[in-house]
């Protein structure tokens, strides 16, 4: 404690276990430091039962990193991303043989990669990235250990740091799980090692900025779960091999700022995904510029010969140049009238009243809204009408002129999108429809102003009833009906709008009770478009609020609607609980996990955690099915995980079971369709300063976590 400062108020006394927020203990010794914002002198030796410690993103924790850490035998999580640590990366975390995930990124670590990392066997994150890190990438050598060795780990990420020499060919071996490569920015130079294309796994290869030469391996065109390389920006020579471009999966490759030679046929099939994505024509005219023509030796007829078609090409290459050159000028020319009348009037081509002139989609049921009408209706924006306020800004009720109470969220200057972007979300919002998701009236879009106007919804949020703010006593009857509804909103973004969206933010924050408890799912801030439904996810930077976050879209950046289905579980732990998800460093999914007794008939071993509002009601018939169901949704693994349209129907079940009535048993038909428009509203009941109760409306509580997003 002497070598603290910031600490939580709750650190008093000799006992961390009694409890001190962030720290989570196990028969009297720490086993996790989560999510705290410390300042700290020097690291000194834990328990070594210590199983997991995330400290990332402290800015104020730094000197260096103590030996001791290697006495944490039993650590599974290392996260000390963002932080300041200098000086050398201890050898002695090579003693950490349990570990998983190992994030050092954002420091300011100097010296060499210790080759005892490769005794970690176990590791499946490696992020050293954003670093001062110089020498060669270590490898084996006879007993040595080197990151050769790291056969089951995924992710090596390397990029901005010093790094130099040759990259060795022990590197990478048939054996590797690797999905992503990633040492760009460094100063490695020598021949791109060849052994790099008998890596099958491989999906991302980032080796730009370097200063390798040498050809391009041909091995790498046997990649077949590649989807991007990027090797431009080195000293690169000799021919482009041609089966990068006909590879199933890949999107996007960077070639440019090379001297590669010879011609480039491209046979066979070109990806369709590479086809299709824009960015590959303009990386291949880089390319192909730096592409020298060869003039075959021989006689001097084939000599003179061959210098006539050199000089021919040169010609239409000079030509077709030409050509580009004045439809690029023209084109930045329009670009720069466009964004003109952006400036003016963005959104002048909708016409009069939001209306479509073709040029936008239609927006079905939301209408445009002066400034002027949304000032008087909150009476010039009032605090007497504020229900809500945040990141983005605030919100208000007010009656708009045909009667309606609405709730009105207003950006504020430092959050508000650009007019694209705008746009887009307003397209999104008018294009859902279901009776379980807040429903868009309207917006405007003038005055310098952002504004959305929702449906009021008078309940207010699901965290605060649970909390027992609102005055509403939740019974189980009616806490199954809320996970029903809120489960089909769900179920209607994955599988019946076109295409599917993946709401990203699902928390009980963000589901909102009307006047008769009808769940609806709120807040599409975050949310993502499935575009490509043959890919079944989206890459994507990680966000989310924590506590509800997927482990495996956290691992892997892979979004996709497991990852909702995951969030939804948190919720419904929440229902049987009324407890946030972590609270005093403990981890709702984590407490019910290691608490449930299979012989436990009546409570399932969980009697502690049910809230006494539904535990001492009348015995609870579907309980033990609902927990059950709630555990599948929190599989670590995304494929565990039932989909949402099969969570509907289990709830259904245990609804039924219970006696009560199938709230329209078509999980997914029309029926459910109304005028709603699925923008979420945030928090529509009148909110307080509570530092117990995160705001749906607090952009600051978004979990964005930029360091896994390869550059």
């Amino acid at each position: 404690m002497k070598n603290w400062r910031n600490q939580p108020q709750s650190w008093t006394g000799s006992d961390p276990c009694k409890p001190w927020d962030g720290i989570s203990c196990s028969s009297g010794r720490v086993t996790e430091m989560l999510e705290l914002n410390l300042s700290v002198v020097i690291f000194y030796f834990f328990y070594q039962e210590t199983i997991r410690w995330d400290l990332s993103n402290n800015p104020s924790l730094g000197g260096p990193l103590t030996p001791n850490i290697g006495n944490l035998k039993q650590l599974t999580i290392l996260n000390l991303l963002g932080c300041s640590f200098t000086g050398n990366i201890p050898q002695e975390i090579g003693n950490l043989r349990q570990l998983t995930f190992l994030a050092l990124n954002m420091n300011q670590f100097t010296g060499r990669i210790p080759p005892e990392l490769g005794l970690l066997t176990n590791l499946s994150w490696l992020d050293l990235s954003a670093n001062q890190l110089s020498g060669q990438i270590p490898v084996s050598r006879g007993s040595d250990p080197g990151l050769d060795k790291l056969v089951a780990t995924k992710h090596f990420h390397f990029s901005e740091n010093q790094l130099t020499g040759p990259m060795d060919r022990k590197l990478f071996s048939a054996n590797m799980n690797l999905v992503h490569v990633l040492f760009d920015n460094n100063k490695l130079d020598g021949p791109i090692p060849p052994s790099l294309g008998l890596v099958k796994t491989l999906q991302i290869i980032r080796l730009d900025h370097n200063q390798f030469y040498g050809a391009v391996p041909d091995s790498i065109g046997n990649l077949t779960s590649l989807m991007e390389l990027f090797m431009d920006g080195n000293g690169l020579n000799g021919t482009i091999p041609n089966a990068l471009f006909s590879l199933p999966q890949m999107q996007r490759i960077s070639l440019a700022k090379n001297t590669l030679g010879g011609s480039l046929t491209m046979t066979g099939k070109i990806s369709s995904k590479l086809r299709n994505y824009i960015l590959f024509y303009l990386i291949c005219l880089q390319a192909l510029r730096n592409l020298s023509i060869s003039v075959p030796s021989g006689k001097k007829s084939s000599m003179r010969k061959g210098v006539i078609i050199g000089i021919a090409i040169a010609g239409f290459v000079l030509i077709v140049g030409l050509v580009l050159v004045a439809i690029y000028a023209l084109r930045q020319k329009k670009i720069a009238k466009e964004a003109v009348e952006r400036t003016t009037n963005p959104f002048a081509s909708w016409g009069a009243g939001g209306k479509d002139n073709g040029d936008v989609p239609q927006l079905k049921g939301a209408r445009y809204f002066v400034f002027e009408e949304l000032k008087k209706c909150t009476n010039n924006f009032s605090e007497t009408h504020e229900i809500g306020s945040g990141g983005y800004g605030k919100v208000y009720k007010g009656k708009i002129a045909n009667g309606q109470i609405a709730a009105i969220k207003r950006a504020q200057q430092g959050s508000m999108q650009g007019a694209a972007e705008f746009k887009n979300e307003i397209e999104l919002l008018s294009r859902v429809h279901h009776k379980n998701l807040v429903s868009l009236v309207g917006f405007c879009y003038e005055q310098g102003e952002q504004m959305l106007v929702y449906e009021y919804i008078s309940n207010g949020t699901l965290r605060d009833n649970l909390m027992g703010k609102g005055g509403i006593q939740l019974d189980w009857m009616k806490r199954l009906k809320i996970a029903i509804g809120s489960a089909k909103g769900l179920a209607y973004l994955h599988e019946l709008a076109n295409p599917p969206i993946i709401h990203r933010d699902i928390k009980s924050t963000n589901i909102l009770l009307d006047e008769s408890l009808t769940a609806k799912v709120a807040d599409f801030g975050l949310s993502k478009l499935v575009s490509d439904t043959q890919k079944g996810h989206v890459s994507t930077q990680v966000k989310g609020t924590l506590g509800y976050l997927d482990p495996e879209y956290y691992m892997t950046q892979q979004l996709s609607e497991k990852s909702d289905v995951y969030s939804f579980g948190v919720v419904m732990l929440e229902l049987l609980t009324s407890r946030q998800p972590i609270e005093k460093g403990k981890y709702i999914v984590r407490e019910i996990r290691t608490a449930i007794d299979q012989y436990d008939q009546e409570y399932y071993g969980l009697k502690s955690l049910i809230d006494p509002a539904i535990r001492d009601s009348a015995k609870l018939v579907g309980f033990r099915r609902f927990v059950q169901l709630a555990m599948e949704c929190v599989e670590e693994s995304a494929a565990d995980r039932p989909s949402m349209n099969d969570v509907v129907k289990e709830l259904e079940t245990i609804l039924q079971n219970e006696g009560g009535p199938l709230l329209n048993s078509a999980s997914l038909s029309t029926e459910h369709f109304g005028d709603a428009t699925g923008r979420g509203q945030e928090e529509h009941s009148p909110m307080k300063d509570d530092s117990s109760s995160s705001s749906a409306f607090d952009y600051n509580s978004v979990y964005s976590y930029s360091a896994v997003e390869p550059k």
